[in-house]
């Protein structure tokens, strides 16, 4: 469609004519949008551009100190390391001197006992060890005599001939016990003989019996 640029009134009094074209409203529309784009790009933010560097551990976590080198801060350095060691050094030698202490009050508290506890062992050391018991070899007891002479009350001669060994009241007679058949007999009924009549093998039998007294 022909757009028609019309001055002047023209055909202002015929019916259905085309209404003219304001030029110059126009051209301040075009202005105006044309400044609302600039001010609608200026609005927005600027597109912020990743650096590769800003990516690397070593630039986003260690501080930067724009005011020093690289030597100022390597002395500073060593510096704190010097300090941290001094202290470490130094509290380890108060703890030393704390385990010396406690050490050396012990021992001045303790040395009654530890003299006590050396003198019994060099008493146990040096203690002779018991002798070995002597077995002791029991002593059989004689079996009670049963036979009990009867003293006479007199010391009897000495016959010129002696006593003769193979007689029972000779041998009753030398020891001073009474020896007549009737004491005789009480003696052979303590050593078990029966019967006792003075027979020779009755008294040879009591004679020996009367000997283990």
């Amino acid at each position: 469609m022909a757009i028609e640029f019309l001055t002047g009134g023209g055909n202002e009094g015929g019916g259905g004519g085309r209404k003219p074209f304001n030029r110059k409203a126009f051209l301040i529309g075009g202005v105006i949008v044309v400044l609302l784009i600039i001010v609608f790009r200026r609005s927005q933010p600027a597109a912020q551009t990743i650096d590769d560097t800003t990516l690397l551990p070593n630039t986003m976590d260690m501080p930067t100190y724009p005011n020093l080198d690289q030597q100022t801060l390597d002395n500073q350095f060593a510096n704190y390391m010097a300090i941290n060691d001094q202290n470490t050094t130094a509290k380890f030698m108060q703890v030393t001197d704390s385990l010396n202490s406690i050490t050396t009050h012990m021992d001045t508290n303790n040395k009654s006992l530890l003299d006590a506890i050396n003198a019994g062992l060099t008493k146990q050391i040096t203690k002779p060890s018991p002798a070995a018991p002597v077995p002791i070899t029991p002593v059989k007891t004689p079996a009670a005599n049963p036979l009990h002479p009867v003293s006479a009350g007199i010391k009897y001669a000495t016959p010129r001939g002696g006593w003769n060994p193979n007689s029972v009241v000779d041998y009753l007679k030398s020891k001073g016990y009474k020896n007549s058949l009737s004491d005789r007999g009480t003696l052979a009924k303590q050593a078990g003989i029966s019967g006792y009549r003075g027979t020779a093998a009755q008294n040879t039998l009591l004679l020996s019996k009367l000997k283990k007294i």
